[in-house]
Parts: C-alpha cells; sequence; structure tokens
C-alpha cells in the first residue's frame, strides 16, 4: 500500500501532466484536486453552489438601496475613512441602477 506522501507526489503528477496539455478535462483536475485536499489534514477546504449564492444574494439583498448600504457598511467595516460610489444612470428612470465605481479611501 502506498504511503500519504508517494500518494500526494503521484496526485501532483498526474494534475501537472493534465495542466499542461492543451484541452485539459476540467474533471480530471477538479478530481485529482479534490483527491489532493482530502490528504491534507492541515486545512479546511469547503464548496459552495453557485445557485446557492445567487439565492442568498436575492433573499438577503432584494432592494437595490439595501444593496448599497450593504455595500458602504462593508467598507466601513474595513476600515475605509471614505467611500466614493459611482453610478452610471441613477437618475434615469429603469428597472435598475449600474454602480460604475466603487472607491474606498
Amino acid at each position: 500500500m502506498e504511503d500519504i506522501n508517494a500518494i500526494k507526489i503521484r496526485l501532483k503528477e498526474e494534475l501537472a501532466l493534465e495542466l499542461k496539455k492543451e484541452n485539459s478535462d476540467n474533471n480530471i483536475i477538479l478530481n485529482i484536486s479534490t483527491e489532493l485536499a482530502k490528504l491534507d489534514e492541515k486545512q479546511i477546504r469547503f464548496s459552495i453552489d453557485a445557485g446557492l449564492i445567487n439565492r442568498l444574494g436575492k433573499e438577503l439583498v432584494g432592494r437595490h438601496e439595501t444593496a448599497v448600504s450593504e455595500l458602504v457598511k462593508n467598507a466601513y467595516d474595513a476600515d475605509a475613512t471614505e467611500v466614493n460610489l459611482i453610478f452610471e444612470n441613477a437618475w434615469q428612470k429603469e428597472e435598475h441602477f449600474v454602480l460604475k465605481t466603487m472607491e474606498l479611501v
């Protein structure tokens, strides 16, 4: 039976070979990476489904005003002393507006 170090080396070699291919297979890369991650006892890894992130975003921030407020609160939490928000179409009667730039100072 292979020891853990030998398995890690083999998996890293397999991963390197797959990554060098012109048309590498993302499923193979993901599978090898997952196997390598399972062997790492010092790190905790997790994944989140993109659909869940989208759903959480829509449910937690259902209004544009709330989204802007959250951006400013996050800037405050990041110790910004100034927040500059520039909107692209804020004064137009549109279904939504576009935040063109956000600068933290």
